[in-house]
């Protein structure tokens, strides 16, 4: 059953009302025909309720295999609650290769990328042998050929007799693996129909009244060169790449997790740094030893990871927006409060980020809107060159069109931009040109007159033995 609806429809509040997180104001829930009340977690996991939160609950410095048990330690005796980590580990173990995961379950959370997290939250989940498992945006960090995985798991626990309910922003996994969706604007029920009975265009007009417009048309003329990379290097993540981008630009690089997508961005944004070659801004060599170096340079990045390197959480909105931008509001006895505070909501309402104030702190924001906070937050940076890591990761059907239409504008106005992302609707209809990255490397390089979704998903699955196979490369 898919819950569908855009950011503040009210999904994740009803998620946590379902989980025992929170207690309902009125109405009543039912399980199995009869009422029941959840007074917390426990309760509700007693139940056989089990939740796959869009926002990891994982605890970083714990292994995986202490995470999938938290709370539910497998001990060696009642009396002393000593644990059986060896038991522990076995079992983690079984509930990853059941997800077909290859993770050491010893490992360390923190040692874990973004989309193995989310692998670990899922085994979490099924291992404790939920009836009715709830997944709240589990595919926003996976790539198509883990999705298409996650489906199979899906699938394989409706055979089993196990309700699931699905929340996506992404209408194309709903069509694919929904029997039903309800739909929710404004904390309220609009529509529950069967999913064979409805459009992606129906969808769209319940969620937000309207239909979504098209991912903006690239642009076909450029400006001069600003970013050369040529032979970067970096161990275990990436080798010999090299790259280009020209003034209004956006360049798109796509391939699976683990392909360096990622790494790559960090170390063009002084995150990280390189092991051999260089980087040059405006054909002048740039040694980046920091992020601060980079965003003097007009480079700034926008993470993947919102929580833990896009925000600062109990911090404001407002705040988070100036935080990387200080020096531009810095006058001769302190900061322009009032240029700071209109910038940032001159940039908030451009986004259409749905808070109470600007002085609402980001933790209490839904990941939408907190993504679209670290999108102004860059904008208020006015780089020269933007990088976006999964620019649109758990932002709804609405905000994605909206953040579409901005890094367009920007393009439009000049800016150079570099676009990772794992959807590939999403980096084909906003790219002048693509990179096809596999296993560190640069597989190929396609232009924009022979984008090909097989094409692409050929190259990053098969790298160079696609073009021998037939596909030939845009170089």
């Amino acid at each position: 059953h898919v819950l569908a609806g855009a950011n503040g429809a009210g999904k994740s509040t009803l998620i946590k009302v379902l989980a025992g997180v929170y207690p309902p104001d009125e109405g009543q829930l039912y399980m199995h025909d009869r009422p029941v009340h959840f007074r917390s977690p426990q309760e509700a996991r007693a139940h056989g309720i089990a939740v796959i939160y869009q926002e990891f609950s994982l605890v970083p410095d714990l292994s995986v295999a202490e995470n999938i048990f938290m709370g539910r330690e497998q001990l060696k005796d009642t009396l002393l609650r000593r644990v059986d980590f060896r038991r522990q580990d076995a079992e983690a173990q079984a509930a990853l290769a059941r997800l077909g995961v290859e993770i050491d379950p010893r490992t360390s959370v923190r040692r874990l990328s973004v989309s193995q997290q989310q692998e670990v939250e899922a085994a979490k989940a099924l291992s404790q042998a939920a009836r009715i498992v709830i997944m709240d945006e589990p595919t926003a960090a996976l790539t198509w050929n883990e999705i298409q995985n996650l489906f199979r798991i899906i699938r394989q626990l409706k055979t089993e007799g196990v309700a699931i309910l699905y929340v996506s922003h992404r209408l194309e996994e709903a069509a694919q693996i929904g029997d039903r969706v309800t739909v929710l604007r404004d904390g309220r029920h609009v529509q529950t129909l069967p999913m064979p009975e409805v459009t992606h265009e129906d969808l769209v007009r319940l969620m937000i009244g309207r239909v979504s417009p098209d991912s903006p048309r690239p642009r076909r003329s450029h400006g001069p060169m600003v970013l050369e990379v040529d032979g970067a290097s970096r161990r275990a993540a990436f080798h010999g790449v090299s790259l280009t981008l020209r003034r209004g630009e956006i360049l798109g690089i796509t391939g699976l997790v683990g392909s360096g997508r990622t790494e790559l961005l960090r170390c063009i944004f002084g995150a990280d740094p390189l092991d051999a070659g260089t980087i040059r801004v405006r054909g002048t060599p740039v040694h980046l030893r920091s992020p601060a170096d980079a965003i003097r340079h007009g480079i700034f990045l926008i993470p993947e990871d919102r929580k833990m390197q896009g925000l600062v959480q109990v911090l404001s909105v407002l705040h988070n927006v100036s935080l990387a931008s200080l020096p531009g509001f810095s006058r001769l006895l302190g900061l322009d409060l009032g240029s700071e505070r209109r910038r940032a909501a001159d940039l908030c309402r451009r986004l259409g980020v749905v808070a109470p104030s600007l002085f609402t702190q980001a933790m209490t924001l839904s990941g939408g809107n907190q993504q679209k906070v670290v999108v102004a937050k860059g904008l208020c940076a006015d780089p020269a060159i933007l990088l976006f890591d999964e620019p649109t990761r758990g932002v709804d059907v609405r905000g994605k069109g909206e953040i579409h239409r901005i890094i367009d504008e920007l393009a439009e106005a000049g800016t150079a931009i570099i676009v990772v992302s794992s959807e590939l609707d999403e980096v084909l209809g906003l790219s002048d040109r693509l990179l096809v990255m596999r296993r560190g490397e640069i597989v190929a390089e396609v232009p924009r007159d022979r984008f090909d979704h097989e094409r692409v998903l050929q190259y990053a699955v098969l790298g160079r033995d696609a073009q021998r196979d037939g596909h030939t490369s845009g170089h």
